[in-house]
């Protein structure tokens, strides 16, 4: 894995790319479709959100960025951590939300990409 900040290096310079932004439709069609599926998938990994006993008993807190990737029918492929929360136990539970997933939402039609960041936040 990558140290956090080389992450986020790489991270800003696909996103200054383009490599995670959708094929337009129309822009402000695009726009709307594109956020109503990555609030569709938002929802349905923090759907399954387990706040770990030891992280609460520890008062943990903290926000991982994740790189989710599927394939157009919403198969999951994998995740990554893009940034980390600074604790170990809730970042693995980031990404064991993402793994109990057998699929998620579809990619719309007119839209062409296989990854989505996705922020799971920890919070007392």
């Amino acid at each position: 894995m990558f140290p956090t900040s080389i992450k986020k290096t790489l991270l800003g310079t696909a996103l200054l790319s383009g490599l995670f932004l959708a094929t337009p439709l129309a822009s402000a069609q695009a726009s709307d479709t594109y956020d109503a599926w990555a609030a569709k998938v938002r929802s349905k990994i923090a759907s399954q959100q387990s706040y770990p006993q030891i992280a609460l008993d520890k008062k943990l807190q903290g926000q991982v960025l994740l790189l989710v990737q599927m394939t157009a029918k919403g198969q999951l492929k994998g995740a990554t951590i893009i940034e980390t929360s600074g604790h170990e136990l809730l970042d693995m539970a980031a990404l064991k939300q993402v793994i109990n997933l057998k699929s998620l939402p579809a990619v719309p039609e007119g839209l062409e990409f296989d990854s989505l960041l996705v922020p799971v936040s920890f919070t007392l």
